[in-house]
């Protein structure tokens, strides 16, 4: 398998914070072990070149499932661009993904 180049947007990352700010109102400890947890298993996912599971929403949109949360993302033959980090329960559709996280 091919390894990839990581690129997060600010979209995804911002989910990161939200999911580290909910988690911190109980205990920060555990939410900061969970948010590396989480960036640590994305960065493993490009550095093995795995991809996901088509998801129709949007056109070339993969997701992969870790710790209730998903991952969406594009992959290219160099790049798995991660464009939203989301919970698992959270309705998602087309709107879920603005042009700029598809671009």
């Amino acid at each position: 398998m091919l390894a990839r180049r990581l690129n997060m947007s600010r979209r995804a990352l911002k989910d990161l914070a939200d999911a580290f700010e909910y988690s911190a109102e109980e205990n920060p400890v555990i939410a900061d072990a969970f948010i590396t947890d989480l960036t640590d298993h994305i960065e493993r996912l490009a550095g093995l070149g795995l991809i996901g599971t088509s998801r129709d929403i949007v056109p070339g949109l993969q997701c992969f499932v870790y710790r209730q949360r998903c991952i969406y993302f594009f992959v290219t033959e160099t790049d798995l661009n991660v464009v939203r980090v989301l919970h698992g329960r959270q309705t998602i559709s087309a709107s879920t993904f603005t042009e700029s996280d598809t671009d």
